[in-house]
Order: structure tokens, then C-alpha cells, then sequence
């Protein structure tokens, strides 16, 4: 990605029954972090697939680099948990 901070794209896709609402959060797994987290909500009119950009902003210090985890669900029940690292 290109927005001049670190970029991610964030991704569900669906398998087997098709979700109407999915839910990607996105938090620290750190303490200190100025970026507490953050949530996008789609209804999905019933694709199997959505993708996202998630920006993590820069700041002074590297505050936002460690360690991040993705939590995706929809509304079937269905939930995953992604760690990923932000390096400076």
C-alpha cells in the first residue's frame, strides 16, 4: 500500500454458508500503543469475500510497532484470530 503510514489489507472470505455481516477488529497486543484499535463493520449482501485496507499510523518513537492481532466474525458464529507484527 501507498498511504504513506504502514499499510495491511485485511480479508475474510467466506466458506460454505455465506455471512450477511462481518466484523474485522484490529488491536495492540501491547501496552503504550497511542492506536487503541480499530473496527470495520460491513454487510456483505451476501459476497463471499471482503477485503479492507487497515492503516497503522506512524508515531514518534515507534509507538505502534509490536505486536497486533486481527479478529474477524460474522454473524454465523464464526471467528478468527490472526496475530500479526508492525516493525518500524
Amino acid at each position: 500500500m501507498s498511504f504513506g503510514d504502514p499499510g495491511y489489507w485485511l480479508q475474510f472470505r467466506s466458506t460454505g454458508s455465506l455471512a450477511t455481516k462481518v466484523r474485522f477488529d484490529v488491536k495492540p497486543l501491547f501496552e503504550g500503543s497511542p492506536a487503541m484499535g480499530q473496527a470495520q463493520r460491513f454487510a456483505t449482501d451476501f459476497s463471499d469475500v471482503v477485503t479492507t485496507p487497515f492503516g497503522v499510523p506512524d508515531w514518534g518513537g515507534n509507538a505502534t510497532s509490536g505486536s497486533w492481532a486481527l479478529v474477524v466474525s460474522d454473524n454465523l458464529g464464526r471467528r478468527a484470530i490472526c496475530p500479526f507484527e508492525v516493525v518500524p
